[in-house]
């Protein structure tokens, strides 16, 4: 019976692809044997390379993007979340603007600018040290209040008019320093100008 045929043989563990053909006359076949590794060994060594390549370029361009994530969006944020640090300790003054390739770590930052900036609007009514030492106990600004005894201090200048009137301009150093050492020692006793 002649029949036509693709079959695989293993011989001492090596792989022989086997292809068998019917000739023009009855009976007889043509068997064609050869060794896998002689076609397939090219296959495999292609494979192989290719399979190592890719490996080396995943790994590289695993190695630029985690790079470029932390250049471009690790220290970014790490630097913003340093600037709400500040803010958070009222150090308002020393905020610097942070700009950023990336809008959405740009815009937060000018964000953070804008309300920095508003924060110190009420410096000029409101102690910073009386900000910083609230916030460090973590008492919140809410509307109210409560009943306390405390001493008010009014202070005037003995005399200040007629100095004022024959010094002119030269008055504001004398006033100046006469502020300056009562701020001083009303907030070395903690009190609040």
């Amino acid at each position: 019976k002649n029949i036509e045929e693709k079959v695989r043989l293993e011989v001492d563990g090596s792989g022989y692809a086997v292809g068998l053909s019917p000739l023009w006359f009855q009976g007889w076949q043509l068997a064609v044997i050869m060794p896998e590794a002689e076609f397939l060994g090219a296959i495999d060594v292609t494979i192989q390379r290719l399979a190592i390549g890719l490996t080396a370029f995943l790994l590289i361009a695993g190695i630029f993007v985690a790079v470029g994530a932390r250049r471009f969006v690790a220290d970014p944020v790490a630097r913003v979340a340093e600037d709400l640090s500040l803010v958070e300790h009222f150090d308002l003054d020393r905020l610097p603007r942070r700009q950023s390739r990336l809008r959405e770590i740009d815009r937060l930052s000018e964000a953070i600018n804008r309300m920095a900036a508003g924060l110190a609007d009420f410096g000029k009514f409101i102690p910073t040290e009386l900000v910083r030492s609230l916030v460090a106990s973590g008492v919140r600004a809410e509307p109210g209040g409560d009943r306390r005894e405390v001493t008010v201090l009014f202070a005037d200048l003995a005399g200040f008019t007629t100095l004022s009137e024959r010094l002119g301009d030269r008055v504001v150093p004398i006033v100046g320093s006469f502020l300056e050492l009562a701020s001083q020692a009303i907030e070395e006793e903690g009190g609040t100008i």
